[in-house]
């Protein structure tokens, strides 16, 4: 009589189970290649090892070994899928890994913010737009457009030792020698999306499901970690910071962030990626006119 309730809560903890982990197991058996046709063999069953016989194999305990190898037979599919325990189908830290391969990458950066409302007047939203060029052995080249219009062109120069700013609009540039200590930190110490890939792998994230991004298959993960982007120490209300990853190449296509500050909504992030694309020299090459005046 004292094995009853047990026995009970056990079969409806295995029945539930069980079928929660239909679809799961299914995906695990389709993935798998057919077994071959043998002939029927007689007599060529394995002996049962004497531990399992007799009373210790009884039905609670057939149970048990059933449900341990449906949960482990699904973790082993995922695994093996691509997939992870998680419920996702992206292998978040294998996207971090994939950081580590890249030495070069080209991407656009946005910035915006809606400033608060005043006296009745509407919100006006304010974007700025830097297409950026990394590499580890050469440096950076960003570009900077406000209103469509470009303000400003910078670089950070390794191999040089240099930083160089250009202003179109006031045909104006400056040259600046830049240390061994600006050279060790590099120039993307905060706008590096690589860092922020591999923070973001490691924070308390959720899933956003799947999406398409201008026509491509991703799935995104959302953090409301501030230190995955900004300093940690960083005073935002309301802040989240999106990652989206394409599921075919694991590679970021798009990474997003919002927050508001002293009453003004604000975001920003990088889309447009080009990983590894094989920068040289000459992407690095400031273009200064001849009528530019050095400040």
């Amino acid at each position: 009589m004292m094995n009853e309730q047990p026995n009970d809560n056990l079969n409806q903890t295995y029945e539930v189970f069980h079928r929660n982990h239909n679809v799961l197991r299914q995906r695990l058996l389709d993935a798998l290649p057919e077994p071959a046709t043998e002939p029927k063999r007689v007599h060529s069953e394995i002996p049962m090892c004497r531990c399992l016989r007799g009373p210790l194999m009884n039905g609670r305990m057939m149970k048990l070994a059933a449900a341990a190898a449906i949960v482990l037979a699904v973790l082993i599919g995922i695994y093996f899928l691509g997939g992870s325990p998680t419920g996702t189908t992206i292998a978040w830290a294998q996207v971090a890994q994939r950081m580590d391969t890249i030495n070069d990458f080209t991407c656009r950066m946005t910035s915006w913010r809606v400033p608060a409302e005043t006296a009745g007047e509407a919100q006006t939203r304010e974007e700025m737009t830097m297409n950026f060029w990394y590499s580890d052995d050469y440096g950076f080249k960003m570009e900077q457009y406000a209103g469509g219009e470009l303000v400003m062109v910078e670089y950070f120069l390794r191999r040089t030792s240099e930083g160089v700013r250009i202003w179109p609009q006031k045909k104006a540039y400056v040259r600046m020698p830049l240390g061994e200590e600006q050279l060790a930190m590099g120039p993307a110490q905060k706008m590096d999306p690589r860092d922020w890939v591999r923070r973001f792998t490691t924070s308390n994230f959720a899933s956003l499901g799947k999406r398409k991004t201008d026509g491509i298959e991703t799935e995104g993960i959302e953090t409301k970690d501030l230190g995955v982007i900004r300093s940690a120490s960083s005073s935002y209300e309301d802040y989240a910071a999106r990652l989206w990853i394409d599921v075919q190449t694991q590679l970021p296509v798009s990474i997003e962030e919002t927050y508001t500050m002293n009453g003004m909504r604000s975001g920003g992030g990088a889309d447009r990626f080009e990983w590894n694309p094989g920068l040289t020299a000459t992407d690095f090459e400031p273009a200064i006119p001849d009528d530019y005046e050095s400040r």
